[in-house]
């Protein structure tokens, strides 16, 4: 639905290349965006509705999009936010950008991916949650991966994606 109807439903305006790679879609039902969880291979492991629930059956933290981020060989950077809307709003920027599915603060198990990158910025919201899952993640991360710069940055006042349509 949601590429049938790209530019009614688009109102991040999104880059539909980067949409049609993440294989986004839009619930009609619920009127939401949908994003597909997959595993390095592609394979789809999840659903999650924005601002919803998860499919029940898998469990944890998984990146988002995956497949971007194993691709992602030739950045020295990647932008790690908070959400799928931001992570689509900077990939659609040019900016390689991650989130995982399991809220602010918490890291999927296998972080081996974030190990290919000489600088990982965290732009999570400036709310408490955000300030606080901005802290944790950035100590978890120091000590996991010590040979990368890990950094913090917020927008202030605003989201990653309010940052870019309301400023």
């Amino acid at each position: 639905y949601f590429m049938d109807n790209f530019d009614k439903c688009n109102v991040y305006e999104w880059a539909r290349s980067i949409c049609e790679k993440t294989k986004t879609g839009f619930d009609v039902n619920k009127n939401t965006f949908t994003f597909p969880i997959t595993d390095v291979d592609g394979n789809l492991i999840n659903l999650r509705w924005h601002k919803g629930p998860q499919v029940a059956g898998v469990s944890g933290s998984h990146w988002f999009p995956m497949k971007m981020l194993t691709d992602a060989t030739s950045n020295s950077f990647v932008v790690w936010c908070e959400g799928e809307k931001d992570t689509l709003t900077l990939l659609s920027k040019g900016i390689p950008a991650i989130t995982n599915t399991n809220g602010v603060g918490n890291m999927p198990d296998d972080i081996t991916p974030l190990t290919q990158f000489e600088r990982i910025y965290l732009c999570f919201d400036p709310d408490l949650a955000g300030i606080k899952g901005s802290r944790k993640v950035l100590n978890k991360l120091r000590f996991l991966i010590p040979n990368s710069t890990i950094m913090v940055c917020q927008m202030p006042g605003m989201d990653v994606t309010d940052w870019f349509y309301e400023s």
